[in-house]
């Protein structure tokens, strides 16, 4: 098995970042939206607000922020590895540096 593996650590670490910030945007979201979904159906006498509700309940306010918290340590990971790409390079480089 022979070949390259082009990997630029770089871009590894700004997509983690991006994601990182992007997460930010959806925080409200998930940490709230449910239960404020509710709040705002709960004065409608409607069987299909009913049925909305019935639906948000089964959501739970529980499951994003364990969804959320899962991409932050992602996010982390990815980091680590684009960090560790980047030393391994550097390794690489100057051994080869050296032995010229």
């Amino acid at each position: 098995m022979s070949g390259e593996i082009k990997v630029d650590p770089a871009a590894f670490k700004e997509a983690a970042a991006k994601v990182g910030r992007e997460m930010g945007y959806f925080e409200p979201f998930v940490t709230s939206f449910t239960s404020n979904a509710e709040n705002c159906l709960a004065g409608f006498n409607s069987g299909f607000a009913d049925h909305i509700m019935d639906a948000l309940r089964c959501l739970g306010d529980d499951d994003g922020p364990t969804a959320l918290a899962n991409i932050g340590d992602f996010k982390d990971l990815a980091g680590v590895v684009a960090d560790g790409l980047s030393a391994a390079d550097e390794q690489l480089a100057g051994g080869l540096e050296g032995g010229e």
